[in-house]
């Protein structure tokens, strides 16, 4: 379902055709139950010695020895040998893997797998399952890992709903900090992409996206590559309020309608350094305090969803993760070892520049259409007033979502499928503005593939 261009009336968007389509794939009831036994082959061998009498007479003893009758192997059988056990090990239907949808019995716990599916979002039907996971792999899907973590007693931040360290209090009351950040090959690895509390993900020339990265609750040393603006930039940043817009330059159409905005205007200058090492114009680096030592004028962020209670299960079904097709290929994979989303781009694990994989605790995914910009007839805009479907992905499952957007003053409100404003997980957001029918759902396969 495609987003429908300034359309101030969303019942009446909707009445046009904006009505969700059918994301989720269909869940299958089949349940499972694998294991593997041998019986270990066992020969017992007796043998009984007779002394030897001292007296009158000397009797030899003698030795008896019995292996392996067939007698023997009776009474042994179905004797299982407990070392020959594999945990880990499955075999279903002859094949060595993970079943196509349905539970798994692994050591002894049943674990739910969401049936692999490729369906096409929005919209369309689910394929029958094809591809099925390595033995061993970790199950993906949702899990519980106890941690032993320090409680942050301070205020809540509000975009992210974590409390910050009471030290930090000061952070929840500033104003928001935005960064224009490069996605080009020669870009990564970034800097900063971890720390910030929301990341937009938008469409740039080329088939290529840029990084809208919000600070707010955390700093970051290192941010970066910045590059230059673009009116889509304009467009989805006014929503937010006035915040800190931190970039390289835009051509002189851009640049008239940034200045005419309410944001802060923060382009490259004082706050901004190159960084050795890197090609240029993927080099400029800047920080939140840079930035923030010119944020007079900014204004506190504006929040566009809520935040569910510790512990509540987030709605939806399961799933292990999505590709979206928009800058070549990302793709979101479930990670039961974090509990958290985890970023690959082209194949491979997405890393900053700490070496660290790009991970959040919720995935939003816009469908979105994407015009032609005014000012540059190559460069595509992001079309998001009015109102379309939405997916969140969040605690390991996947809700279908509706996005709306009145005026353009407004960011876009997340509705769940409830109806009510959607509820995300506590944490960093990553949000998508994708094309209908960019975005698929992963099988377990290839999540697991990705994970080792």
């Amino acid at each position: 379902m495609r987003g429908l261009p300034h359309q101030s009336d969303p019942d009446a968007a909707r009445a046009a055709g904006a009505t969700s389509g059918p994301w989720l794939p269909t869940p299958r009831a089949q349940e499972v139950r694998w294991f593997e036994q041998s019986a270990g082959e066992v020969k017992p061998t007796v043998v009984v010695g007779l002394g030897m009498l001292v007296g009158l007479f000397l009797v030899v003893g003698a030795v008896v020895l019995l292996s392996g009758s067939d007698e023997g192997a009776d009474e042994i059988a179905g004797v299982e040998d407990p070392a020959s056990d594999e945990a880990g090990s499955a075999r279903i239907d002859g094949r060595d893997g993970v079943p196509n949808g349905g539970s798994l019995l692994v050591d002894g716990s049943i674990v739910t797998i969401p049936a692999p599916d490729t369906t096409t979002v929005p919209g369309g039907s689910a394929p029958p399952p094809s591809t099925t996971a390595a033995i061993g792999a970790v199950p993906v899907g949702p899990t519980t890992i106890a941690t032993t973590t320090t409680i942050p007693t301070g205020p809540v931040a509000p975009l992210t709903g974590l409390r910050v360290p009471i030290e930090n209090s000061a952070n929840v009351t500033r104003g928001l900090v935005t960064v224009k950040i490069d996605n080009k090959r020669e870009a990564r690895p970034q800097a900063g992409i971890n720390q910030a509390d929301i990341v937009f993900e938008v469409r740039v020339e080329g088939g290529l996206t840029r990084f809208i990265a919000m600070y707010h609750s955390t700093d970051a040393a290192s941010i970066g590559p910045v590059r230059s603006a673009r009116t889509t930039d304009v467009g989805l940043l006014i929503g937010f309020g006035s915040p800190v817009f931190g970039f390289s330059g835009a051509n002189d159409g851009t640049l008239v309608d940034l200045e005419a905005s309410a944001l802060v205007l923060a382009p490259d200058g004082p706050g901004y350094r190159r960084e050795p090492g890197r090609p240029v114009p993927h080099n400029l680096m800047t920080s939140t305090a840079g930035l923030y030592a010119r944020s007079a004028g900014s204004s506190q962020p504006v929040r566009f969803f809520d935040f569910r209670d510790t512990g509540e299960v987030p709605p939806g079904l399961d799933t292990v993760g999505i590709r979206v097709a928009e800058g070549g290929s990302s793709e979101w994979v479930w990670s039961p070892l974090t509990g958290t989303w985890l970023r690959f781009q082209n194949g491979s694990p997405h890393l900053d520049a700490d070496g660290r994989q790009v991970e959040v605790a919720n995935v939003v995914v816009l469908s979105s259409n994407y015009g032609t910009s005014r000012h540059d007839a190559g460069s595509p805009e992001l079309q998001l007033t009015g109102i379309g479907d939405a997916l969140i992905l969040s605690g390991g499952r996947v809700e279908n979502a509706t996005w709306r957007r009145q005026i353009p003053d407004q960011p876009p409100l997340l509705i769940g499928a409830d109806g009510q404003v959607a509820r995300l997980g506590r944490g960093r957001t990553w949000v998508v503005a994708a094309e209908g029918g960019r975005t698929t759902f992963l099988n377990p396969g290839r999540a697991t593939a990705l994970l080792r």
